[in-house]
């Protein structure tokens, strides 16, 4: 067996063709490629140790010979766990490279996705390989994202979409994006889009507006739809009081989700409401104003019992407001209750 050379985490090599505006993001696993199978490199250098490292793994790897010499025991586990998450096209894969895109470090990504930092370096540097070029904002978004950003995003679109978030909003947003998705998604059914504008799961109706937007194609069938939105939208914003701007802003949201789902489903977008008489308007504006305020006589009420007791913040924050995304931590109970 060919034991796999010194890579040196973390110690990445200049090339020059690494600013190429066509790179794909797993060059240097294509190039490994191409050397089992005997041709030259694309990209690398002839002694980048990434590529030399990951053609070694290959090569026991087709001979079925999988384990290393003890002196490389733990690089190779690394570099076989990597080579395992890309070959799965799953909610994980994708979390790790929208934390990439996030400009997370390893060690962040590590803990979030339960990985060891060698196994998210190995990964970039082989399959997703962007943080020389984060700040090259066009061939992320041409070459990385792909067309959803411009188009809307597809139902099965769920990976591109988090690293559009996450390389436009940063880790805070990205988090938020995840949590709503592991609070209404189960393990064994499709990760898609839709998965967000499931009614009465949990996820704020912001979130939900947040996707629906980013999914719904400005153009054709649903331009007329974005127009509607837009009426709306300068509807709240002419509002005399704050409740009925809420109010406003709401009904909004919940035209663009309810939108957004038709189009996902291939059915007609429905029309916006029409505007209520005024009595109606009257009684729906002091309703939502009162459910305001109750709200947050009750998330004040939670704060004091929050504080005493010790319970964590992010769930009194999910008691005082149930429309409220919980962490994934504070949704699995961090507490032990025995200290309570």
């Amino acid at each position: 067996m060919e034991p796999v050379c010194s890579l040196g985490v973390g110690e990445l090599p200049f090339h020059a063709s690494a600013w190429d505006p066509f790179l794909p993001v797993d060059w240097r696993a294509r190039d490994a490629e191409s050397v089992i199978a005997g041709e030259g490199t694309e990209w690398a250098h002839a002694d980048d140790p990434y590529v030399a490292g990951y053609a070694a793994y290959l090569r026991s790897l087709a001979a079925g010979d999988v384990e290393p010499v003890p002196a490389a025991a733990s690089q190779w586990s690394a570099i076989r766990t990597a080579h395992e998450i890309a070959q799965r096209d799953n909610p994980r894969r994708w979390e790790i490279q929208a934390r990439l895109l996030a400009k997370q470090s390893d060690a962040e990504i590590a803990v979030r996705c339960s990985l060891s930092p060698d196994v998210i370096s190995y990964y970039e540097t082989f399959f997703f390989n962007v943080r020389p070029r984060l700040r090259a904002w066009v061939w992320v978004c041409d070459e990385v994202i792909g067309p959803g950003l411009q188009n809307g995003f597809a139902d099965h679109e769920a990976g591109p979409l988090w690293m559009a978030f996450a390389y436009h909003g940063g880790p805070l947003v990205l988090d938020a994006l995840l949590d709503a998705f592991h609070v209404a998604w189960r393990p064994g059914e499709p990760a898609t889009l839709s998965v967000y504008l499931r009614p009465n799961v949990g996820i704020t109706p912001q979130i939900q507006a947040a996707v629906a937007a980013a999914i719904l194609p400005r153009f054709g069938p649903s331009a007329e739809a974005w127009l509607e939105l837009r009426l709306l939208l300068w509807d709240a914003d002419e509002a005399g009081d704050e409740d009925r701007r809420a109010l406003l802003r709401e009904r909004a949201r919940a035209y663009l989700v309810g939108c957004t789902g038709a189009h996902l489903a291939g059915k007609p977008l429905p029309r916006a409401r029409r505007r209520l008489r005024a009595s109606e308007d009257r009684r729906a504006t002091e309703a939502h104003g009162a459910r305001a305020r109750g709200t947050s006589r009750e998330a004040e009420l939670l704060d004091v019992v929050g504080n005493t007791v010790g319970v964590d913040p992010r769930l009194v924050e999910v008691l005082a407001n149930r429309r409220s995304v919980p962490s994934r931590q504070a949704h699995r109970g961090t507490t032990d209750p025995g200290t309570g």
